[in-house]
């Protein structure tokens, strides 16, 4: 019994470390799934219940050329994580710096 309560807590604790909850993303109106971050492509926002989730993409560090940042790189046609060579990546934030998510109606810095 005690074995297995150990076992259940691993794996709460990875679950809940895969994910981080984020209150700068509005997943209010949107369908469950996976949508691109607005500054890393390393990255991926998760929209479950109504919550946005922060999460990252797998560790790819045997190919400098498939994954040139060491984690493989969210594809937002595919809505998953691909080689670099495979995905496009593309991030909202124009040269200036300012993202095009907002929230409470003014856009957020990076």
């Amino acid at each position: 019994m005690k074995a297995a309560l150990v076992l259940l807590l691993t794996l709460a604790v990875f679950a809940a470390g895969d994910r981080a909850p984020v209150d700068w993303y509005e997943c209010a109106g949107k369908a469950e799934g996976n949508y691109a971050h607005p500054v890393d492509c390393t990255r991926f926002l998760t929209c479950s219940n109504g919550i946005a989730a922060e999460r990252d993409c797998p560790v790819c560090n045997f190919d400098a050329t498939l994954c040139p940042q060491g984690r493989l790189v969210f594809d937002r046609e595919t809505n998953q994580c691909l080689y670099a060579n495979q995905a496009e990546c593309r991030t909202l934030c124009d040269v200036a710096g300012e993202s095009k998510a907002v929230r409470g109606g003014k856009p957020l810095r990076f």
